[in-house]
C-alpha cells in the first residue's frame, strides 16, 4: 500500500508530504484543491510502477490529458524552479522517485521499482460509464480522444467474465445490498450493460443501463467488479466523488460498503464535497482506519494539506461552513419573520 507522497511542483502544490492511511483517505477541500489530480497522479504511478520512465511518463499524460500529452505541463506554474518532482512510498520501505522537466525529454526516473508488488488498481471516474460504454474501448484505441484513460481503465475492468465461483463472504454482502437497492442484478450482451430486475418472473426483459437511475448505475458499477473479480483482487481502490447522483438516502449504503472494503485490505482514496458521506464514515467505522487531507489554497505557495483522523478535527471544512451559514441564514430568517 502507499505509505507516502512527496511533491515539490505539481500541478497545484508547491509543496506537500503526505502519510496515507491503510484504510480509508479522505481528499476534501474546495474546487480546484487538486483532490483529484493527487488521486489520478497515485493510480498512474501504481499502474506503471516497474516500467521505464517513458511508460510511466506515458500514463501519467493519458491520465491527466494535458495539451499535446506534455506532462510538463503539469509542472506548478508559480515556481520560479520548473522542475516537478514526485516520491511515492509503498509500504514504509520501497521508493519510487521521478521528475518532471520542462523539455520534450519530460521526465527522469531517479530510483525505480523492480523486486516490488504494488499490487492492482481500480479507479472510479465521479461520471459513471456503464450506460455509454458500448463500444467506447474500440472508439478509443482507434481514434484521438480527450477522454481521461481512467474511463477506459475502468470499462476493461467493468467487461472481465464473471468469476466461475460466486464471491462469498463479505463480497456476496455487498452484492446483495446493492442488488436489493437497484432491485436485480447486472448482465452485459453484445457490450451493453442491463440490470436483470429480480422481480421480472421469467428474466426476459432486462432494463437497459441508460434507463436506470443515475446513482444505481454507479452502483452497479461496484456490482459488477466484485462479481467478475477485480475488487477481490485489487490492492487499492481510487474514487472520485462516490456521493455523485447519489440520493442522500443511499450515501449510507456507500459509506458502508468503503468500510466493508477497507476491512478486507483494500486501501481506500476518495475525493468527496459530501456532508453526509463523511459523517457516515466517521459515524459507522469501527476500527477502520480513516484519515482525512484537508486541502486548502494558500495563493502563491500554493494548496496545503492538514491531516487528521477523524471528522470533528478536519480544518478548515468548507463543507461544514456552508452548512453552518445556511443554518445561520434559516435562523435570522425564522427569528426575523417572528419580530415583525
Amino acid at each position: 500500500m502507499f505509505t507516502r507522497l512527496t511533491l515539490s511542483n505539481f500541478t497545484v502544490f508547491e509543496s506537500l508530504d503526505l502519510t496515507f492511511s491503510p484504510g480509508i483517505n479522505v481528499f476534501v477541500g474546495a474546487n480546484g484543491t487538486g483532490k483529484t489530480h493527487l488521486m489520478k497522479l497515485l493510480y498512474a504511478l501504481q499502474c506503471n510502477y516497474q516500467q521505464d520512465s517513458a511508460a510511466i511518463s506515458t500514463k501519467i499524460a493519458n491520465v491527466f490529458c494535458p495539451k499535446d500529452r506534455m506532462i510538463a505541463r503539469l509542472i506548478h506554474r508559480a515556481t520560479p524552479v520548473p522542475i516537478s518532482k514526485i516520491a511515492a512510498r509503498w509500504n514504509n520501505s520501497t521508493k519510487l522517485i521521478l521528475e518532471i522537466l520542462p523539455h520534450p525529454q519530460n521526465m527522469l526516473l531517479s530510483e525505480r521499482v523492480v523486486d516490488v508488488d504494488f499490487g492492482s488498481a481500480v479507479f472510479i471516474p465521479p461520471k459513471e460509464i456503464l450506460s455509454w460504454a458500448a463500444k467506447f474501448r474500440t472508439l478509443y484505441v482507434k481514434y484521438e480522444m480527450e477522454f481521461e484513460e481512467t474511463y477506459n481503465d475502468i470499462l476493461v475492468h467493468a467487461y472481465g467474465p464473471p468469476l466461475k465461483e460466486p464471491p462469498q463472504g463479505v463480497y456476496a454482502e455487498i452484492m446483495e445490498s446493492i442488488q436489493e437497492i437497484i432491485g436485480g442484478s447486472v448482465t452485459e450482451e453484445g457490450e451493453h450493460f442491463y440490470i436483470q430486475r429480480d422481480d421480472d418472473p421469467d428474466q426476459s426483459y432486462p432494463m437497459e443501463m441508460h434507463l436506470v437511475a443515475e446513482g444505481h448505475r454507479k452502483l452497479a458499477l461496484i456490482w459488477q467488479l466484485i462479481r467478475n473479480g477485480t475488487l477481490m483482487e485489487a490492492k487499492t481502490l481510487y474514487w472520485d466523488e462516490p456521493e455523485a447522483n447519489l440520493n442522500p438516502v443511499l450515501v449510507q449504503h456507500v459509506a458502508r460498503i468503503l468500510l466493508m472494503l477497507a476491512d478486507q485490505g483494500v486501501q481506500i482514496f476518495i475525493a468527496s464535497h459530501h456532508f453526509a458521506l463523511l459523517k457516515e464514515l466517521e459515524l459507522q467505522k469501527k476500527k477502520t482506519p480513516i484519515t482525512y487531507f484537508a486541502l486548502d489554497d494558500a495563493g502563491e505557495h500554493g494548496v496545503t494539506a492538514n491531516v487528521c483522523s477523524n471528522y470533528a478535527a478536519i480544518t478548515p471544512n468548507k463543507i461544514a461552513e456552508e452548512y453552518l451559514h445556511i443554518y445561520d441564514q434559516e435562523l435570522a430568517q425564522t427569528f426575523g419573520e417572528s419580530e415583525s
